[in-house]
């Protein structure tokens, strides 16, 4: 039709409405800024002498991304399951495609969530770099993830004064981590390298203490007990640990559980320690109750050489002309080397066996 006398109502879904009118297909497009992202319906009616008709079509503005942190443990196990997160700023940016880097790769992972899980096959040190882009803007983070076979790890909290003041933040986890550590190295003389205090996102304000391995002292089988763990739990029973923050507020760092102390990581020498200390522990009392069971059961090997041998005295006794002093004498000796045999023979299946003699038994000799 004439578009020279075409009237336009545009309705461009933020509340903003214009008309236009006399444009043509030389002129410049309406042109329009949007203040927030969101998803807008815009609708257009075109009308003129020959009629009228109308169109509707849905937009969608995305916010550009401004940062992304990549919150991973700065330790982790070999060939553990480990949690990769993205957090994007800001938050309520949509339509971001991540894509993950792990180690040397040049391949990176792709996914439409913020989080992936990762394993890492070697001990050592492993570069992680999220890339987050909406098609308008990119932005990406890295960190260094140290990789270990043996490392222990003790839960921490905090007084519930420091929730407060947590502003639930990389960057302000990262810096009471580093003062934790500090404070604690001062404390129990622990080497720095060796700790790392990983403050958890979230409410309540809660820790990991990770203890590792030290360099000039590699993990072997024979060095199960770490003697820097009992100074560590010393030091935060005895509320040794704190910290002053904003305001002059002061802090105590504590076992998260008293009770529970430390656990090792998977394959760790701790929990290898407990299992043959246990292991140990069974089979030296299985031993004993065993030794002690077979003593006082009856039916020892050498047994009916004992009773013949009494059935021998009890002949010469009524043969030879023995003394009824003599006769006692002889079966009170037959009583204690029964009970001296009984003690130095092994088990035996020789049933019916006279194993000691009653006191009518006695009788019976001495009246004979």
């Amino acid at each position: 039709g004439d578009t020279s006398s075409t009237r336009y109502q545009v309705d461009l879904g933020d509340g903003v409405r214009a008309v236009y009118q006399n444009l043509t297909v030389t002129d410049e497009p309406i042109q329009h800024r949007y203040k927030a992202p969101g998803v807008y319906r815009v609708a257009v009616k075109a009308e003129n002498t020959a009629g009228h008709a109308s169109a509707t079509m849905y937009i969608q503005v995305i916010a550009p991304l401004q940062e992304v942190h990549l919150e991973v443990g700065p330790i982790a196990g070999r060939n553990e399951q480990v949690n990769l997160t993205a957090t994007v700023l800001p938050a309520e940016a949509n339509l971001t495609v991540f894509y993950w880097w792990i180690g040397d790769s040049l391949q990176p992972q792709l996914s439409l969530e913020s989080s992936i899980l990762a394993v890492f096959s070697e001990a050592g040190q492993v570069r992680v770099t999220v890339q987050a882009s909406n098609g308008r803007s990119m932005v990406q983070d890295s960190r260094t993830v140290r990789v270990y076979d043996h490392f222990q790890v003790i839960p921490l909290s905090f007084s519930s004064n420091l929730d407060g003041l947590n502003p639930n933040i990389p960057e302000w986890r990262e810096d009471i981590g580093q003062v934790v550590t500090k404070m604690l190295t001062k404390i129990t003389g622990v080497p720095q390298d060796s700790l790392v205090t990983m403050v958890k996102p979230g409410l309540p304000t809660t820790a990991n203490l990770y203890v590792l391995p030290l360099d000039s002292k590699p993990v072997t089988r024979s060095g199960f007990v770490d003697k820097r763990i009992p100074a560590i739990i010393q030091a935060f029973s005895d509320n040794n640990v704190s910290f002053v923050v904003r305001g002059g507020v002061k802090v105590l760092v504590m076992l998260a559980d008293p009770n529970a102390g430390f656990h090792g990581a998977v394959g760790g020498p701790g929990v290898w320690a407990l299992a043959v200390l246990l292991l140990i522990s069974l089979l030296a009392s299985g031993s004993f109750i065993l030794y002690k069971f077979k003593r006082k059961l009856p039916g020892c090997r050498g047994s009916s050489n004992v009773y013949a041998q009494m059935h021998n005295e009890k002949e010469q006794e009524m043969t030879s002309p023995v003394s009824h002093s003599e006769d006692t004498q002889h079966i009170i000796q037959g009583e204690e080397f029964i009970d001296d045999d009984l003690d130095s023979q092994t088990l035996g299946n020789h049933s019916g066996v006279v194993l000691s003699v009653n006191s009518r038994e006695l009788h019976s000799y001495l009246t004979s």
